[in-house]
């Protein structure tokens, strides 16, 4: 199965919608909301500051703790 992801102005949605509903090789039809462009700018400074060494110490004191039980 593939997935294709479309783009349209909000005023042809309906129509969109309406084509793809008749069509009966299309499986679903999903609405996704659109990403802002802010946590798009954001996601490379978070990843940054989760993948830390403060991070990775606590990761082996928790692993350590998860292996005793």
């Amino acid at each position: 199965m593939k997935k294709v992801e479309i783009e349209v102005n909000d005023a042809d949605y309906p129509m969109l919608k309406s084509l793809l509903d008749n069509l009966k090789y299309i499986k679903s039809v999903k609405e996704i909301d659109p990403v802002d462009e802010v946590t798009l700018l954001s996601e490379a400074s978070l990843a940054e500051d989760w993948d830390s060494e403060e991070d990775d110490r606590y990761d082996e004191i928790y692993n350590a703790k998860a292996v005793k039980n």
